[in-house]
């Protein structure tokens, strides 16, 4: 089959964010299995005007199959049948300004998602009798390769500075934590290119922070590795629904005890005897004492391994494409 992933403005296929790396690496990955894959990478599209134009470029590289992801409203455009993978809540299916989607925007389209929390909660939004499938994304092989040697109280907080990702709740843990704890952050900025003023004022308030250091960002996956095998303890703490939480995955990858928030598909991404647990500092700050105690995990890493290696990802990919057929599209 030819497949081909088609790219978003925030996630063109041809950076180095998260999303492009799991996407490049399940095209990789149907490589493998003997699929044709090709990567369509636009940087404009994000209009009508423009998804049209996208559309018959498309048709002239001729694919049996198109993946898109986080953009219902543009199947209806493909020159080819399409499997919609959802990474986040609803939300974040639209470009701004542009109205939240409705039931009738995923009809004609098969429908996936990272995680079964997402799964449930589109089922359950948009009343549908075909629910999506779930199809995991596959964590870097650079974290399962992690050699562990933990500085003693440093816990590193691996999110985009937004609020949404629950930083200041982390400086509220690390105060909580007070002595003895210090707290790493990243300058990460993706998917924008510059430093938005949401950015700006929390980049200010972790300068601000008794112990709290701003890091630049890791450029690859293997840079962030070897944090990982610096920490004693991974934060998550995000205050809105996660899609899933690669973070969270690839920490335990590396065998880092993980805290993170009880915030949608963080809870399939946490394996025990790691914590979901309330955003609330003080409770957030007794698990990560709790966690301190526990050392290198490695059942969470072969739980992770198991899913969401090589082998695990491709298999849940391979799955929802075979399933198209079997599946009326709504």
């Amino acid at each position: 089959m030819r497949v081909g992933f088609v790219g978003t403005g925030l996630a063109p296929l041809d950076g180095g964010g998260a999303l492009e790396r799991v996407t490049a690496a399940w095209a990789a990955r149907l490589g493998e299995l003997g699929h044709q894959t090709v990567l369509i990478s636009p940087s404009q599209w994000e209009t009508q005007a423009g998804a049209r134009s996208l559309a018959e470029r498309i048709a002239e590289l001729r694919p049996e199959l198109l993946v898109l992801a986080n953009r219902p409203r543009l199947a209806r455009l493909m020159p080819a049948p399409v499997l919609q993978i959802m990474h986040n809540w609803p939300d974040a299916w639209v470009s701004p300004g542009e109205s939240p989607v409705q039931a009738g925007d995923l009809k004609g389209q098969h429908l996936a998602a990272v995680s079964p929390s997402l799964a449930r909660h589109i089922s359950a939004t948009f009343s549908l009798g075909c629910p999506p499938l779930v199809v995991r994304p596959e964590v870097d092989p650079s974290f399962f390769e992690v050699i562990r040697d933990p500085e003693p109280g440093l816990v590193i907080v691996p999110s985009r500075l937004m609020e949404k990702k629950g930083i200041r709740l982390a400086l509220e843990t690390s105060e909580a934590l007070g002595r003895g704890w210090r707290m790493v952050f990243f300058d990460y900025i993706s998917p924008w290119r510059i430093p938005t003023a949401e950015h700006t004022r929390l980049a200010s308030a972790i300068a601000a922070g008794r112990h709290a250091e701003l890091m630049p960002a890791a450029s690859k996956p293997t840079e962030m590795a070897v944090w990982y095998g610096r920490a004693q303890v991974v934060l998550v703490p995000s205050v809105h629904p996660e899609g899933l939480g690669m973070a969270a995955l690839e920490a335990q990858a590396a065998g880092v005890p993980v805290v993170a928030s009880a915030q949608g598909g963080l809870v399939d991404a946490i394996f025990r005897p790691n914590q979901v647990v309330e955003a609330d500092p003080e409770i957030m700050a007794r698990a990560i004492l709790e966690a301190g105690e526990l050392g290198d995990e490695q059942e969470p890493r072969a739980a992770v391994r198991a899913l969401h290696g090589p082998e695990g990802s491709a298999a849940t990919l391979g799955q929802a494409i075979g399933h198209i057929s079997g599946c009326d599209a709504r």
